[in-house]
């Protein structure tokens, strides 16, 4: 997806990701296999091109469980 925004001169350079810790719902549970209102992360993002004009959103769910993220900010 992305070579293909570059080729069409909409490359992102940049993201917003937002997180959050959220109660599972029933359907996240199942799909989770876990308890319904078990602690979940909650990722919702956006990315933007160099005009600021977004062109990627998502959302995305992962047990509170089984996970680790590295964070690693440069500049």
């Amino acid at each position: 997806m992305y070579s293909e925004l570059k080729k069409r001169n909409l490359a992102v350079t940049h993201v917003v990701r937002k997180l959050e810790v959220k109660k599972a719902s029933s359907e996240i549970a199942r799909k989770l296999a876990i308890k319904e209102n078990d602690p979940v992360f909650y990722f919702c993002t956006c990315g933007y091109t160099n005009k600021d004009q977004k062109i990627e959103y998502s959302i995305a769910t992962y047990r509170g469980d089984m996970n680790s993220f590295i964070i690693d900010l440069k500049r």
